[in-house]
């Protein structure tokens, strides 16, 4: 055993259970309840911008244990399960024969972005780190401040998808986007419920040269997939 171990014992990133063993992320009851999606494809071929389409994956269903952890990521100080989310994402997507890419055709993992202010809240973009963690196992280099977020808005789950889209017309902006014309994206957040946000982040990407934007996001809150 590491001496650390003792000293600073490793957390069920869901639970907060100490972890026995060879575990590195997850409690054994937390690993037998993880939510993991049948089928990862939540929804093909979104209209983004003139012809291009977005389709969105997911990993993870919204509820249980991985509810918990994703609003103590976001509320509760907890940046480590924002890596296991984006580890869990890059499993469940690699296993997946839904998932109709290698990751080696993509170029570039681009988080969703959230404002200054609520990073500076949280201490943390968790769509960052979700990106990092999914980037580092898929081997694909991740970019930062391509896109920018000027403000938030109210809560919007009880919102259907035009309406969604409506709240978040102009909030996003380009950031720095010199190096993604041409290329091949993997757009990276942590729960998908309408889709208006990867939808209006897609957009950008595009606008500004993008070949191919596909994104993933660790859950998804949707009922009917």
């Amino acid at each position: 055993m590491n001496p650390l171990d003792i000293i600073f014992p490793k957390k069920c990133a869901l639970c907060m259970e100490t972890l026995s063993g060879d575990n590195n992320f997850l409690c054994e009851k937390c690993e037998k309840d993880l939510p993991v999606m049948k089928h990862i494809c939540a929804i093909e071929n979104l209209p983004v911008y003139n012809d291009k389409t977005l389709s969105v994956y997911c990993a993870l269903r919204y509820t249980g244990t991985v509810k918990k952890g994703i609003v103590s990521m976001k509320y509760g100080e907890r940046p480590q399960v924002a890596e296991f989310l984006g580890y869990m994402t890059y499993e469940v997507l690699s296993q997946s024969d839904i998932f109709d890419y290698e990751f080696s055709d993509f170029d570039y993992v681009v988080p969703v972005p959230a404002t200054k202010e609520k990073i500076k809240m949280r201490g943390y973009n968790q769509a960052k780190l979700i990106a990092d963690s999914f980037g580092e196992m898929a081997g694909i280099e991740v970019l930062d401040n391509v896109i920018i977020k000027n403000s938030n808005v109210e809560s919007q789950s009880l919102l259907d998808l035009a309406a969604r889209q409506k709240s978040v017309a102009g909030i996003y902006e380009p950031g720095d986007v010199e190096k993604i014309k041409g290329k091949n994206l993997i757009l990276a957040d942590d729960i998908l419920t309408t889709g208006a946000t990867v939808i209006e982040c897609a957009k950008i990407l595009y606008k500004a040269g993008a070949g191919l934007v596909v994104a993933v996001t660790a859950s998804t809150g949707k009922k009917d997939i």
